[in-house]
């Protein structure tokens, strides 16, 4: 009888202190996972104003625009006719990738790429992929890599 107390016990103590742990991490990454499902996305709703420059070597184009795109890819989307932006883009396995802009194509053999930043941010995903917020300034460069 003392041994079944005793284990009774030692279990209780047992839950209490393994137990309470895991249930506070289980509410945290609950609690988590709801933010960026739910609160995150409507952050990025609405009208934005943001400038877009487009850089190259001896030129540079500068759009200070409104849109309620998400992306730098549904921005583009947004102001290719309005700007006359003559948008060409490339599906690949990690989402799309800008390949020519006002005309003026990436060029693999002289290691010219198209690279772009939000607000002095530079990035290397998907233009499908990259979000921005209302103010931001997103530069799309193309710039030679050896």
């Amino acid at each position: 009888m003392a041994l079944n107390l005793l284990s009774v016990n030692i279990m209780k103590v047992f839950i209490k202190k393994a137990l309470v742990p895991i249930i506070a991490i289980v509410i945290a990454s609950v609690m988590v996972i709801c933010y960026f499902v739910f609160v995150l996305p409507k952050l990025n709703e609405g009208e934005k104003h943001i400038t877009l420059e487009i850089v190259y070597s001896n030129m540079k184009y500068k759009y200070e625009e409104t849109s309620k795109a998400n992306t730098i890819y549904e921005l583009l989307l947004d102001l290719n006719d309005k700007c006359n932006l003559e948008v060409v883009v490339e599906d690949s396995a990690y989402g799309k990738f800008l390949m020519s802009i006002k005309g003026i194509a990436q060029n693999e053999s002289q290691g010219l790429y198209y690279v772009y930043s939000v607000t002095d941010v530079e990035f290397a995903s998907a233009i499908d992929v990259q979000t921005f917020k209302d103010g931001d300034i997103i530069i799309i460069e193309l710039k030679a890599f050896s």
